[in-house]
């Protein structure tokens, strides 16, 4: 049951994302993450299918199996820094408002980019660039929202 599931639901992502036809490579994706999981909450699946859908459909937009085990495992010496989160907004949001990612782990790597996003920014223009303070500020943005998203106050709801 669990497979046809998923194949139905990631055959509904790829029909998504086809239709989807602006943005980044990587937003496209997430914006049809965001398509396709709304159709799913219609559904009202049961906790274990849901969640298995959930994992199953992050895997498939993200295309990066490192990026999501990173924000899984608690923080270490190993975690991650560098990975480009902010085009996964809506996915990376219902993964947290559902406790798929590790808090301390996202917690972590804000911390992180916030300082050397206040350390580098409020420079020119070049050395914005330099010191990639845009990098910083969206990745931070990004995974803001995924810390509200734990504290409950973003229900999903948000498509914009």
């Amino acid at each position: 049951m669990q497979d046809k599931i998923n194949r139905e639901y990631l055959e509904k992502y790829e029909q998504c994302l086809a239709i989807v036809d602006y943005g980044s490579k990587e937003k496209r994706r997430d914006t049809a993450f965001a398509m396709t999981w709304l159709m799913a909450g219609e559904k009202q699946l049961s906790g274990s299918y849901r969640h298995n859908l959930l994992e199953a459909l992050a895997y498939h937009t993200v295309q990066d199996n490192a990026l999501l085990d990173n924000l899984r495992q608690p923080p270490s010496d190993t975690t991650g820094l560098g990975y480009n989160y902010s085009p996964f907004r809506h996915l990376l949001c219902t993964l947290a408002g559902d406790g798929f990612l590790n808090r301390a782990t996202v917690r972590h790597i804000f911390n992180h980019l916030e300082h050397e996003y206040k350390k580098y920014s409020g420079g020119s223009c070049m050395q914005d660039s330099v010191y990639n303070v845009p990098f910083y500020g969206f990745n931070c943005a990004a995974l803001n929202d995924c810390l509200k998203a734990f504290a409950e106050e973003w229900r999903g709801t948000q498509l914009g």
